[in-house]
């Protein structure tokens, strides 16, 4: 939040997230492209024609040149202004940055140099009607003498690689234009008005909130609802063991508190058990009328578990949250929320800045996920909530398994509360 505040004392704020930062280390461009890649901010490579430019007076410019390490040969009094003018000019870019280690008493760098790349910076600033910054490689730590020369050009000094480019990326979020949002999911098909069938119903339990999911055009998972051992046996062989098997109630949300869910059943006497178990249970709770019946469900195996939701802030309206699925959603306490209706992007955002979309990402002994197919689930399961924005107070689908790239993502469960005051359907 400081590095933020200290962005919004400059003269020029960005109008759009594609960031280029300069920096006098190969070091600190490798940092740069660390942070960056883990928080999803945008850098933009330079463009052909920019990167020959940069490479006449520099020298050889190294991987895709955002972050642009501009040391070449040493000469910084003429390469550094050669590259903030050619990043100042570029229409790619919306802001521009200058990296470097500076702070008082520092033991590397004359003091006479570290200010000479401030007025540099200052000058070419004057060219460009983009915002410029001097960030620091450290938070909390700089030169006062280079903050004071800056300060009246109207450039921000910054601090910390990760705060400061976070700081300019939040600023450029809230200042570039807001794209038109997303156009609402279809009325056509099932409707939650229709699933409330002109009653008041305390939640909408798994098998119809899955129902209105599949219509809305979201990936479910294979499953039969039942009333009788023998169909729920019919339905196992259908789908195929091993299976679960649940209640399905509106009175009871919370099935596994209740021993109401069994998963992994192999054969046709796993799943007798688990029914005659769950029957008497339903006796002993006196919901044996409140049941729909029994949920015979395909077992979803592999992938990674994350959640979506969507619950309504008495302030803000419906808000999309994302995060961690499963078991995990207490163990990380990591959620990424958006007001609806969500905007092109926004999901993409929502998985990136989680540790969930970390292990979406994959790593040295896991391929990565389907975070397409992912960020279309909540896309859709985001135009379905703001279509039933008048009927719906919560939404909830975890797990929501996302197989490997290529092969999509499955709801395995999900629960809707409708609003209280919402009109019953006719």
């Amino acid at each position: 939040m400081t590095e933020v505040l200290a962005c919004c004392q400059g003269e020029r704020w960005p109008r759009g997230r594609r960031l280029a930062v300069m920096t006098p280390s190969g070091g600190l461009a490798e940092l740069i492209l660390d942070v960056a890649g883990a928080v999803g901010l945008e850098l933009p490579p330079l463009s052909a024609e920019a990167r020959a430019e940069v490479a006449r007076v520099v020298g050889s410019v190294a991987g895709d040149g955002n972050p642009l390490d501009a040391w070449g040969h040493g000469d910084f009094a003429t390469n550094f202004p050669h590259v903030l003018g050619v990043l100042g000019r570029d229409p790619g870019y919306d802001a521009v940055a200058l990296c470097s280690e500076s702070y008082d008493d520092q033991p590397i760098g004359a003091p006479a140099r570290l200010l000479e790349y401030a007025r540099i910076l200052a000058e070419a600033a004057k060219g460009s009607a983009k915002p410029f910054y001097y960030m620091t490689a450290r938070s909390g730590i700089f030169r006062r003498d280079q903050a004071a020369l800056l300060r009246e050009h109207g450039i921000p000094v910054i601090g910390g690689t990760r705060q400061g480019l976070g700081a300019v990326d939040r600023l450029a979020r809230w200042g570039e234009p807001s794209p038109p949002p997303r156009p609402p999911a279809s009325p056509a098909g099932l409707r939650l008005a229709s699933l409330l069938e002109g009653r008041r119903r305390v939640t909408v339990h798994e098998h119809d909130a899955k129902r209105l999911l599949a219509a809305a055009g979201l990936p479910v998972a294979g499953e039969r609802l039942v009333s009788t051992l023998d169909d729920a046996r019919a339905a196992a062989g259908a789908l195929g063991y091993p299976v679960a098997l649940k209640v399905v109630s509106d009175e009871i949300p919370h099935r596994s508190d209740e021993g109401l869910v069994a998963v992994g059943l192999r054969d046709e006497a796993d799943l007798g058990a688990a029914w005659a178990r769950m029957s008497r249970r339903l006796d002993g709770l006196g919901k044996r009328g409140a049941a729909a019946g029994f949920l015979v469900q395909e077992l979803v195996s592999g992938g990674l578990e994350v959640f979506a939701g969507v619950s309504r802030d008495p302030h803000f309206g419906l808000m999309l949250a994302f995060g961690a699925g499963g078991v995990m959603i207490e163990a990380l306490d990591d959620v990424a929320i958006r007001p609806l209706p969500i905007r092109p992007g926004d999901a993409q955002e929502m998985v990136a800045e989680t540790r969930a979309g970390a292990l979406l990402r994959g790593g040295r002994k896991g391929a990565p996920a389907d975070v397409d197919a992912l960020c279309r689930v909540l896309e859709a399961l985001a135009d379905l909530a703001w279509t039933e924005r008048e009927w719906l107070a919560e939404l909830d689908v975890n797990p929501i398994v996302v197989r490997e790239r290529g092969q999509g993502c499955v709801v395995v469960d999900a629960l809707i509360v409708p609003r209280a005051h919402a009109p019953a359907a006719s």
